[in-house]
């Protein structure tokens, strides 16, 4: 019995451990349509698209609330640099719509959004 203890312990930590480290992917997964970030960024490039930034700055105000929503989650399982990345890209996003460049708002939203498509992943 105490050798079965003694084995089954580390065993169990290592599989808790390699769980919890590798479910960003689906941490980063929408709970409610309040906290879906790809839906909101895709709102969003039709808004730059279609050159009605005032749609598009409340689009990105909603898409921020729901990246603050998933980064909660995630914020222990995925790399921290992609999460700071996604937040420059955010930041930056922000200026482009309010000067309204729309070249640098989509350069912006792509990266953001190839940055959130490799959250999760190793």
């Amino acid at each position: 019995m105490r050798k079965i203890i003694f084995y089954l312990i580390p065993i169990l930590t290592l599989i808790v451990f390699y769980v919890g480290l590798t479910s960003g992917s689906y941490l980063k997964k929408p709970t409610s349509e309040l906290d879906d970030v790809a839906k909101h960024m895709r709102i969003l490039k039709m808004n730059i698209e279609g050159g009605n930034w005032d749609a598009a700055a409340t689009n990105l105000k909603k898409m921020k609330s729901a990246w603050g929503e998933v980064k909660s989650r995630i914020q222990f399982n995925v790399d921290k640099r992609k999460i700071t990345e996604i937040d420059v890209k955010i930041a930056r996003l922000q200026g482009l719509i309010e000067a309204k460049d729309k070249a640098g708002a989509l350069t912006e939203l792509s990266e953001a959004a190839m940055y959130w498509d490799s959250l999760g992943e190793f």
